[in-house]
Order: C-alpha cells, then sequence, then structure tokens
C-alpha cells in the first residue's frame, strides 16, 4: 500500500473497510454503501452546483456500475464490485500524497509482483513503486487549467472541478478527450520540493459517461476534400496572398515533434495518399534518430540525436519510484537559447551539461528546477544573461544561417539538418560545484607538493631535523581559474557563518571559506556590504589558495623523497577576490522556503546552514565549560539580569515568539512581516574590533535574555568585541529600514562627548566578524520592536576593571543572536560635517610604520601600523594552548591551526623593504585567511615587545584584530610560495655606507654595501647529530647521557670576518653556504672539504695574531687540514673586495654600554696616543657576493664627496705624553 501523509485518505480507506465489514448484515448492503460514498466523492470533486446535479450523479453511478460490470468482476449474488478501494480525486494526490505510488484494478498480486520484479532487476538500487487501493477518477483534457480559454500546449491532464496535473498515456484516442474516466491502472509521481506531480496511465482509461458520437459529414452531406497528391499540385502553383480553406484527407505516415515558436505552439504530420482499407498500428520507441559519435567529452561515447524530423514515442511506462522532473515547453531555455544563438550540436551538449551543473549547485535550496530552466525569477534571469549568454556567443560563429524549420521537416531526399555537420567541442568554460572546486584544488595542491622545492636550495643541506621539518609544515598553492581545465566560473551564494565567524560561498554540495577586499581604496579596502550577504555572487577572476600543512620526521634532506617520514597531512583550501570582480545576481531563494518549512525540516537543514538561520535550540549538546574570570564575571552577572528584565518586556511587548525570530535573515533581513511591524536602530561608529577569540561568556538568547539553567556558568566560545560611538539617538522605523540615515547638523549636537560602548558579539552573533571595521559607520537594528530606550535598558553601567583600563568604555551591550546590522557608510565620507567629522576621528588609534616601532625610543605597548608580509613560517608555540571538546571540530574544518603551532610572519614596510619585523600569532586564533607572502596587512593593537636579544618583535593578544588590504598577485604568490625563506634581491636592498649605520643606529636595517674583507677571525667546519645537536664523530653521534641512536649526520659551518669600505669596519658573521661563498671554493672542492672534516668530526681556527715578520702564527699540533684552512683564510683569494647584503646583529639586553666603545693605544715615536673609538659594528651575512667593480667605482666616487662634505664619522681621540 501507498504511504498517505494525510489523515482524509486514511478515513476513506477506513470507510472502505466498514464497508466491508457491512458486508456481514447483506451482500448487497455493503456494495451499495461503498457506491454511495462514490457518489458522495462525485458531488464533491467532479460536479458543480447546479440543477442537473443530480442528474450528473446518477449517471455517474450508472456509468461506474457499467464500467466495473465490463471487468468481469460479477459473482453470482454480488455485483462485484472492488469494495476495498477508495476513490481519489488529483486534488487530493495534489496535497495529501507525498510519495510515489501505483493502482492495478484488474491486476491480480502475482501481476503486480512480476512487473515490479522486472523494474527492480534493471536497477538494483531503485524500489519499486508501491500499490495502492485508490479508484483515480476524473476529466482527461488537454488544457492546464479549469477556466476557460486557456492557451492549449499539447500536455494531457486529468482534472477535477478545481485542479488538473499533467499526465502521459500508452493508449490514446481523441474520443476521450473531455471525457469523465475511470483510470484502472496508473502510476502516481509526486514533485521533489513542491506540491503537485504527475501521472503515467498504464492501462487505457474506461470512461464513465456515454461517449458523444462524432460526424464527419456536415449537417448529414459529404465533405469535400483533396488527396494529398492534388493538395502539392494546389501549393506549387499557388499565387501570393491568401486562399480559402480546404479540406485534406490522406493517411497519416508520420508526424514531428511539438515545438514552441515565438509563442505558438504546433506540431507537423503528413499525410498520402490511401493505400490500405485498413491501418496497420505500429509500435516504435525512437523514428528518425541521428547516429552520432563522440559529439562531447561530457556525453557517452554514442549519442542518439532528435531533430525536427524525429518521433519518440512511450512504449511501456517504467515500474520504479521516481521524481517527478516535469518538461516545459513555454519558455523552455533550452529551446530558446537553441535558436536565438543558432547553436551547433557540441555548443547545445556544453549548454545542456552547464545547465545541469547549475541545477546540482542550485537546485532545490537555492533555486528552484523550473524557474532555471524557463529563466523565470530574478537569480534565474541573471544566470542566463551573465553566465550562459556571453558564452554562446563568443561560440556562435560569426557568419551563421538562419535555420528554416519548414526546411528541417519537410521529407527530402537530401535531410537538411543541423545535426549533418558537427566537430566536437571541447568546452570553453566548466561552472564547478563548490564541492568539485574543492575537491580538485585539494588534488592540485598535493600532487604539486615538491617538497625539496620548499626549502631554500643554498641552505637544505644544513638544516637539522627541527629546522627541516619546521620548514615544511606549512606550504600553500595559488590556483586561478586558467589552472582548472577547462577554464572554471565561480558561482555560489554568499553567507557569513555563525559558527566560524568567517564569509563563505555556499551551494547545495558544500561552502568554502573566502576572504573578499575591495580593490585600490587606501582609506578602507575592506569588505563591509551587509547586502551581498546572502546574495548570489558571479566571479571569473578569483584565486583559491590551498594551504597545505604537513607533519614529518625527516632526518635530513637526503631523505625528502621517501614518503614514511611524513606522519599526518591535512589542508584548507579557501577563496580569495576582490569585491570589483564579483557580479551580484541578486538573493537566493532559500531564506523564504526556510520560513515556510516545518521545525523537523529545519534542523535537517542545519548542515548546509542555509542563510537563514535558526535560533540555537536548548536540545544542543552543551559546550565544555571552563573555569569563570572572575574579573569578568560578577559585572556580567549584574547586567544579564538587566538584560533578562528588559529582554522580558521588550520580547512580550515586541519581539513575539521565537519561531518568529527564527525568519531572521542575517544579512539585511527583508522579510515583509518584520518589516511591517517596524524597528528600532541606533547608528554607531566602529572605533576598534577585536580578534575572534575563546572568551568565557555567558549564554544568551536570542533575545537577550540568558539561557534559563546557565545563568551560574560561564562558557568558553567564540566571541569578539568592539569599540563603538554612539551617533546620533535612537529610532524607530515604521519598516525594516535599508537607507543610510540623512546628515543632520542638529542630531550631531550632543556629540560634543561621544558616548562610547563596547558590544559583545557571541554565538550566533560572531555571524558579523567580517563586515564590521574601523572608521566605518553601521545601524544597529532592533526587528518588532518599536521602544527606542531599549538600547539605554540593555547597556549595563560598569565594566570590569581590566577592559574599562584598555577600551575607556563605561557601557556593555551585548549584541543578541536575532539583531541586524546594516552598514552605512565610511568616515571618510562625513568629512564636510566638521564638527561632527572631527568628534568622530578624535578615538582613532595612531598608525606607526615598522621603522618607527622599531626604533629604541619608542614606548609604545600597544602598536597598529600596515605592512608586507615577506615571510610566513611555522614555529613552536611558547605554551600549548586549550580548546575545548566541543569546538576542536574546528581544526578539521579549517577554522584553527591544524596542530599545536605558532604562526611568524616577517612583515616589512610597504614603502621600503629595509625594516622587517617578526608578527608572532598563536594558534588559538582563527580565521588566518589572507595571510600569504606579498601581501599588505593593516595589524591593530599588537603588544611590542623586546627579546632577550634586544630584538624587537609584536604578538598577537587579546585586543589585536587584523585585516588583509591587498591580496598578493598570482606571479608573486608562486614565485613566494617555492622559495619564502630566500633573502630578498639585492635590487631590493640599498646600496649604503657602514658609518651610516653608526651615524643612524635607529634607523639600522637591511642594506648592501661594497666592503673589503680584511682578515677571517674564526672558522669553524663541524659535523652534528640532526636530531640532538652533538657532535658526529666515527659515524654515530657522542652524546651519552641519555644516548642518541641518531645516525644521520649535518653539516654546518660559520665564519667572522672583519670587512671596511672606507668609512668604517665591521665584524660580520657568516653561516654555511656564505661561508662556501667566502672560502671562494667551487661546489666539488666544498663537497671534498666536507668529506674530510667528517673523518675528525670538526676543524676550528682562531686568527692569533701576527709576528714581527708579518707571518700569523701557528700552533706546532696543527693537522694538515688545519693549516691548509688556515692559509687559506690569509690568501688574497678570501681578502678580496666583495658585495655584502647584510642586516644588524643584535647583542642581548645584558651587554653594558662599555661594550659599545673600545680604548685603543697607539705609540708613534716617543708618544703613545690613547683614542676612544666605538666598538665595531656587528652584521649578520644575508648574501655575500662577488663584486661588479663599476660599482666599486662608483661607491668610491660617491664616498669622497661624501667626505669632502664632512659626513663621514670621526674618531674621538685625546693623546697623552709616555711617563
Amino acid at each position: 500500500m501507498a504511504e498517505v501523509t494525510c489523515g482524509s485518505m486514511e478515513a476513506r480507506e477506513a470507510g472502505a473497510s466498514c464497508a466491508v465489514s457491512a458486508g456481514l448484515c447483506g451482500p448487497h448492503r455493503t456494495e451499495e454503501c461503498w457506491l454511495q460514498a462514490g457518489c458522495t466523492f462525485a458531488e464533491r470533486w467532479l460536479f458543480t452546483e447546479g440543477p442537473s446535479l443530480a442528474e450528473d450523479i446518477q449517471q455517474f453511478r450508472e456509468g461506474i456500475l457499467r464500467c466495473l460490470c465490463r471487468s468481469g468482476k460479477q459473482e453470482e449474488g454480488r455485483l462485484g464490485l472492488p469494495v476495498s478501494y477508495s476513490f481519489v480525486s488529483v486534488s487530493e494526490l495534489k496535497s495529501q500524497q507525498r510519495s510515489p505510488c501505483c493502482s492495478h484494478l484488474f491486476w491480480s498480486t502475482d501481476q503486480y509482483n512480476k512487473w515490479t520484479r522486472q523494474g527492480e532487476a534493471l536497477l538494483h538500487n531503485q524500489k519499486a513503486l508501491p500499490r495502492a487501493c485508490l479508484l483515480l477518477i476524473g476529466y482527461l483534457t488537454d488544457q492546464a487549467s479549469v477556466e476557460k480559454a486557456r492557451r492549449v500546449d499539447g500536455s494531457l491532464y486529468v482534472r477535477d472541478k478545481s485542479s488538473a496535473m499533467p499526465c502521459e498515456m500508452l493508449h490514446f484516442s481523441l474520443d476521450l478527450l473531455d471525457q469523465l474516466l475511470l483510470f484502472p491502472g496508473w502510476s502516481y509521481l509526486p514533485a521533489q520540493h513542491s506540491s503537485g506531480g504527475y501521472l503515467e496511465i498504464l492501462a487505457p482509461p474506461i470512461s464513465i459517461s456515454p461517449k458523444p458520437e462524432r460526424l464527419i459529414s456536415s449537417e448529414g452531406q459529404p465533405i469535400n476534400v483533396l488527396y494529398p497528391h492534388a493538395a502539392v499540385q494546389l501549393l506549387h502553383t499557388r499565387t501570393e496572398g491568401r486562399f480559402p480553406p480546404v479540406n485534406v484527407a490522406g493517411e497519416l505516415c508520420r508526424y514531428s515533434s511539438l515545438l514552441d515558436l515565438r509563442g505558438r505552439i504546433f506540431f507537423t504530420l503528413f499525410l498520402k495518399c490511401f493505400s490500405t482499407d485498413h491501418c496497420v498500428p505500429v509500435l516504435v520507441q525512437m523514428r528518425d534518430v541521428h547516429f552520432l559519435q563522440r559529439p562531447s567529452p561530457h556525453f557517452p561515447l554514442v549519442v542518439l540525436c532528435c531533430c525536427l524530423q524525429s518521433v519518440i514515442l512511450i512504449q511501456e511506462f517504467s515500474s520504479l519510484c521516481s521524481a517527478h522532473q516535469p518538461f516545459y515547453t513555454s519558455r523552455n531555455l533550452f529551446v530558446s537559447l537553441l535558436l536565438k544563438h543558432h547553436l551547433g550540436l557540441p555548443q547545445y551538449l556544453w549548454l545542456v551539461k552547464t545547465v545541469k551543473d547549475l541545477q546540482d549547485k542550485f537546485c532545490p535550496h537555492f533555486i528552484k528546477q523550473h524557474q532555471l530552466e524557463a529563466s523565470v525569477g530574478t537569480i534565474a534571469h541573471r544566470i542566463t544573461e551573465e553566465v550562459l549568454v556571453p558564452i554562446l556567443r563568443s561560440l556562435s560563429p560569426s557568419e551563421h544561417r538562419c535555420r528554416n524549420v519548414e526546411e528541417e521537416i519537410a521529407v527530402v531526399e537530401q535531410h537538411q539538418c543541423p545535426l549533418t555537420k558537427y566537430s566536437p567541442l571541447k568546452g570553453p568554460c566548466e561552472v564547478l560545484s563548490l564541492s568539485q572546486l574543492y575537491a580538485d584544488a585539494e588534488r592540485q595542491g598535493w600532487e604539486r607538493l615538491c617538497l625539496p622545492q620548499l626549502l631554500p636550495s643554498s641552505q637544505a643541506q644544513y638544516m637539522n631535523t627541527q629546522e627541516l621539518n619546521r620548514s615544511l609544515a606549512w606550504s600553500f598553492l595559488t590556483l586561478d581559474a586558467q589552472d582548472f581545465q577547462p577554464q572554471c566560473i565561480l558561482l555560489g551564494v554568499l553567507r557569513s557563518s555563525s559558527r566560524s565567524g568567517s564569509l563563505q560561498l555556499q551551494d547545495e554540495s558544500r561552502s568554502v571559506p573566502c576572504l573578499i577586499i575591495k580593490r585600490g581604496r587606501a582609506c578602507c579596502s575592506h569588505f563591509t556590504d551587509t547586502g551581498f550577504i546572502g546574495n548570489m555572487l558571479l566571479m571569473e577572476r578569483f584565486q583559491v589558495v590551498v594551504e597545505r600543512f604537513i607533519r614529518s620526521d625527516f632526518p635530513s634532506w637526503r631523505q625528502l623523497a621517501s614518503p614514511e617520514y611524513v606522519r599526518e597531512k591535512r589542508s584548507r583550501v579557501y577563496i580569495q577576490f576582490y569585491m570589483e570582480d564579483a557580479v551580484n545576481l541578486g538573493q537566493s531563494g532559500a531564506v523564504s522556503r526556510l520560513h515556510q518549512l516545518p521545525r523537523e525540516v529545519k534542523l535537517q537543514s542545519a548542515p548546509h546552514e542555509i542563510p537563514a538561520e535558526p535560533v540555537a535550540s536548548k536540545d544542543q549538546p552543551s559546550k565544555r565549560q571552563a573555569e569563570p574570570d572572575p574579573s569578568f564575571h560578577v559585572p556580567l552577572k549584574a547586567k544579564v539580569a538587566r538584560v533578562m528584565e528588559a529582554g522580558e518586556a521588550t520580547r512580550t511587548e515586541h519581539l513575539g515568539d521565537a519561531e518568529a525570530t527564527c525568519a531572521e535573515h542575517q544579512g539585511g533581513g527583508k522579510s515583509d512581516e518584520i518589516g511591517r511591524q517596524g524597528s528600532v536602530s541606533q547608528l554607531f561608529l566602529l572605533v576598534h574590533k577585536e580578534g575572534l577569540l575563546l572568551r568565557n561568556c555567558t549564554p544568551i538568547q536570542g533575545d537577550g535574555t540568558r539561557d534559563i539553567g546557565q545563568q551560574e556558568r560561564l562558557t568558553l566560545q567564540l566571541s569578539f568585541q568592539a569599540t563603538v560611538v554612539w551617533v546620533g539617538k535612537p529610532r524607530a522605523e515604521p519598516g525594516d529600514t535599508q537607507e543610510s540615515p540623512e546628515i543632520i547638523d542638529g542630531d550631531w549636537e550632543r556629540l560634543r562627548e561621544p558616548q562610547r560602548v563596547l558590544l559583545l558579539f557571541t554565538g550566533k552573533s560572531i555571524r558579523w566578524f567580517p563586515v564590521l571595521h574601523p572608521d566605518c559607520l553601521y545601524r544597529l537594528i532592533i526587528p518588532r520592536c518599536s521602544d527606542v530606550g531599549v538600547f539605554k535598558r540593555l547597556c549595563a553601567p560598569t565594566v570590569p576593571v581590566k577592559t574599562q583600563h584598555l577600551f575607556n568604555c563605561p557601557l556593555l551591550l551585548v549584541v543578541p543572536e536575532n539583531w541586524k546590522l546594516h552598514y552605512v557608510t565610511l568616515l571618510e565620507s562625513l568629512i564636510e560635517h566638521q564638527d561632527l567629522y572631527q568628534t568622530l576621528a578624535r578615538g582613532r588609534p595612531e598608525l606607526h610604520s615598522v621603522a618607527e616601532i622599531l626604533q629604541p625610543k619608542f614606548t609604545r605597548s600597544l602598536v597598529s601600523f600596515v605592512g608586507e608580509i615577506a615571510e610566513r613560517t611555522l614555529c613552536e608555540p611558547e605554551r600549548k594552548s586549550w580548546i575545548p571538546t566541543s569546538l576542536s571540530k574546528g581544526r578539521d574544518e579549517g577554522v584553527f591551526l591544524p596542530w599545536e603551532y605558532t604562526l611568524k610572519l616577517t612583515v616589512r614596510d610597504t614603502s621600503s623593504s629595509r625594516s622587517t619585523l617578526h608578527v608572532y600569532i598563536n594558534s588559538s586564533v582563527p580565521l588566518l585567511l589572507g595571510l600569504l607572502p606579498k601581501a599588505q596587512v593593516h595589524f591593530y593593537n599588537l603588544e611590542r615587545k623586546t627579546s632577550k636579544l634586544n630584538n624587537v618583535y609584536c604578538k598577537f593578544v587579546a585586543c589585536s584584530s587584523f585585516s588583509v588590504m591587498e591580496l598578493p598577485s598570482h606571479p608573486a604568490l608562486r614565485s613566494a610560495a617555492l622559495d619564502s625563506e630566500s633573502p630578498p634581491p639585492d635590487s631590493s636592498l640599498p646600496m649604503m655606507f657602514l658609518s651610516q649605520l653608526m651615524l643612524q643606529p635607529e634607523q639600522s636595517s637591511r642594506g648592501r654595501s661594497v666592503c673589503h674583507v680584511v682578515c677571517v677571525l674564526s672558522l669553524g667546519l663541524n659535523w652534528l647529530c640532526s636530531h640532538c645537536g652533538s657532535a658526529f664523530v666515527n659515524g654515530s653521534c657522542s652524546r651519552t647521557g641519555p644516548t642518541c641512536s641518531s645516525k644521520t649526520p649535518v653539516f654546518q659551518a660559520y665564519a667572522k670576518i672583519i670587512i671596511e669600505d672606507g668609512s668604517t669596519e665591521a665584524h660580520v658573521m657568516c653561516r654555511n653556504h656564505q661561508v662556501s661563498a667566502l672560502l671562494h671554493l667551487p661546489p666539488s672542492e666544498w663537497e671534498g672539504l666536507q668529506q674530510h672534516v667528517l673523518k675528525k668530526g670538526h676543524v676550528y681556527i682562531h686568527h692569533r695574531g701576527w709576528s714581527v715578520e708579518h707571518k700569523c702564527t701557528e700552533a706546532p699540533d696543527e693537522d694538515l687540514l688545519t693549516k691548509y684552512l688556515r692559509k687559506l683564510c690569509l690568501s688574497p683569494l678570501i681578502c678580496r673586495p666583495v658585495l655584502l647584503s647584510f642586516r644588524p646583529h643584535q647583542q642581548g639586553k645584558e651587554a653594558s654600554h662599555t661594550d659599545s666603545v673600545q680604548t685603543r693605544t697607539f705609540g708613534l715615536g716617543r708618544y703613545e696616543y690613547r683614542t676612544h673609538i666605538p666598538a665595531p659594528l656587528l652584521l649578520m651575512c644575508l648574501e655575500l657576493q662577488e663584486v661588479d667593480y663599476k660599482a666599486l667605482c662608483h661607491l668610491s666616487s660617491h664616498r669622497i664627496r661624501m667626505a669632502g662634505l664632512g659626513l663621514l664619522p670621526a674618531p674621538e681621540c685625546s693623546a697623552t705624553r709616555p711617563p
């Protein structure tokens, strides 16, 4: 039996069962009750009120008896009526039947089982149609509506007096049209996501009413007709103009498909002269079709294609359950684009495939399938105009011939049809689903991964295990539209996730995080347009970023080709693009449909996170509790109590029930019901926004009240705080306003002392995080409210002392989940209102440069600056961060870093590459999107710190945040991904004198200098254990407590040299490959030297000074290798001019001021001279190259000019007479 979802149909079958039980009283009494039920059914669903109603019902009763008596079901003493069947109309099927079913009145159980087994044998994963004891009765018509004078579309319908349902028939006769019929065999297939469906008529219907007599003569007189041969001659000899209609008679030989051209629906039939006295029926499935090979790579090898001469006949219906997928001939997208753009077969097949992809992406939640196929509705029409039409125009030939439908239909010796000639077409582009895009990008990310390319080619062989695996821990790959074959077009619905606080693109398959910024806007490049959320976006230019995370234990670089050392790997994929490259296709239909769904269906839709997100249910599993913060707990409890009191009154008076709150749309809220009830809004300026972090917060419900049962506990959840300034007074709007407020000078009189408020966003309110940015004005809206004093009542008068000290905010307001935000304008747009602009801009944070932050005299503890990321690496954290179990799933979904690492960013000034600053971000900070090399980032409120080595760096703390201002170009990303550790090119570093570093030590940074190597103070060559760093001697690690079993050594070298450039001298530290360049050894000799050192384990050389004969002193016990290196260090091959790229080397905080000044005594004749000179500069070598003598000459002439101007430093000295 079929599943019946409504009670009326079950009651009808129960009534039939009562009729059967009534048969105990007498056989005729049971059938009489069943007939009476049929008459009641006919009166309700088939006949209209009128004087002939009683006669119609009597004829219906007689017709039922006549139809069923013909079936041979009579028994002796009984009429043989099917009393176990219930009468059903098409209106009841559409409104009550939700699952497919079938009915076979005259079939036995064995016949039905045989029929279902045949279907299930073809497709094992499909179930057969269940059988229902329902007797369908209705009128067969060719009009889709019961109204008169409706256009005929060529389809058949079964209707009652209120509605109609499309149907397909195997046995159709014109005698059945407009007749009341009983359908003994039929299948009902409901629509997938809407009411209605269609019928498949399996057995010939039986007429209940007597058939009217159809006469082919006019008033008893014969009709004059033309036979086909004479009609053809008449058409060939006709002149211009119309001639009177004629009658043509002949034998039907073929007919065309149904056509809909320019709003006219027709078909063509072909007659021939009568050749037989009777018609022999022939059943075929397909006739006059084209057999084609390889027409498209997206379709099977062999395709049967129909043209206008082809005919498709349905021979037998399926016995399997399937959803109704109607085909609309009116305003059909495929037919209109086919004829409008004169598409060939390959272009048409591409169109079919692309539309199918669009259906899979957005149907049924965002677009209804019939709207897309008919290009009906805003989004469907925009998709057609913005996606399909431009591509089809490029595919259409420049010179095309208009199609002649009559020639294509006509039967001629040489068939004229677009299918006769075609050439395979490679798809111009493809609309991938987001799941396909994610999987393809992830696949390319791992396929293109080459571990040796992740390491600097000059440093890989010198890395130990920790350095090597840390360098491999993170890498990235960027893909644009051309990297997908064929080229990819990106389509998705923009939403803001209430669980992760990020922007996401979504379709039916999945959601992918995205980063959106504005191009070329120095004042505000952030994405702020809240009206875009919930809309469908189209992008042809974008970047797909694949971040790869690897946990490995490679002993050294020699084992990089062995995959067994990779313990675990994960990836994160997100999309970044400029807002100017996105085309807004309009609001998706998911929001309005979600409002109409029952509660259980809404809960089932939650994993997809459709833009209208329901309020959190109290049945949700509670998050893991954390220890409360005493400094934050007490004031917040007092605030929540006031929120509960004010919120209850507001909810009772204005907000309505909780289910209405569910219908709020997160991206701007366009509900008509809410608009009619009004809202209250408050304009504010965002001064500062903190980062999205895990904080202890009291659970707050959607109306602003605390959650019952959670009043005394704090939960650790993602949240953020924002410091804002109220602008003007709260407004009561009659509807849900979408317009920017008018700027009136009178509204700003009270802003002499602006009111600061700290907004706390928790729970699902974090969805506003990606659209809130400093120096922007927003409108905070309370829907279904008219009380302008609600903001004042819900604000707490005190905040924790720690927070008040940081933000100077006397008020705290927790933003409930159902409140909404609208972006209004930028602060810069109010510059014409001088008083207002100056008042609001008074509290803006000061922006510094990287060079200013690096200065020793800089005293601020919190800094904000704009910089370009030069390098990104992962390092071990200072301490492990704890993430609760309820949020640990975020590591798998890309919310947090996958493992416990600290992110290290090397940031430099956007105008100069000399000054660089390290920024450290803990792994507990989510949503690190867009932090890639070459990207420009605005950092807010980072903590400035100084290390033990006196190096300045910044740290991401609770009040910090960042925003990406400019995306890196694609070539810059590719080069940075291949060698992110390499030093900047020489051309990007300025040429400078060493004395300039002494004159302006606060501005010391990276640079280049042409200098001379005076001598090598020390040289060390050693082999160390790759695992623990101990000396590696005789093929094993020398560590003894505890012992190390590692068998992998790594070679390392260092040297300390003295250089001078004529202005001063400096000590330079060189490492590894820089030592090789210093010794001027070719690669083969450098490798040979390493092998000689391997025998001893290490070689150390220290400069011992000069003898009287100006010879280097040597130790008597030095071996041959040591003597060779000592001689080499003093040779002209080493002491030569070089081009040195460097950065300052910090000594640390423990270095005293006296260490920076040295006293030297020089003797000249009888006198000694004692001179105070600065300690030599300490530099770290970045690159050492052979000098370009043209550059040396240029620098020498420049130095002479500077000396003439007195710009070179002079040493401070004093002379004394010896005793």
